[in-house]
């Protein structure tokens, strides 16, 4: 086991400078959630956590309800 302050110097010392950091990760939204939260109304919280309860036949359900036709 290494010690932590030896890690870091072995880090600080091993990673290029330009290298140390990278954008941040940022979470996509689903087709799925977007349409569990315009037809019951939900925050992206709740909608992920519904998003496990539901089949995916009530998610085709709800996008073939939310579906006003036209072109996109």
């Amino acid at each position: 086991v290494i010690d932590n302050k030896l890690q870091f110097q072995y880090l600080l010392n091993t990673v290029r400078p330009k290298k140390r950091f990278s954008k941040w990760v940022k979470k996509q939204d689903s087709d799925d959630i977007e349409a569990i939260k315009q037809y019951y109304g939900f925050s992206n919280a709740v909608a992920e956590q519904t998003l496990s309860l539901l089949s995916p036949e009530q998610v085709t359900e709800i996008k073939r309800r939310l579906n006003t036709g036209g072109m996109k």
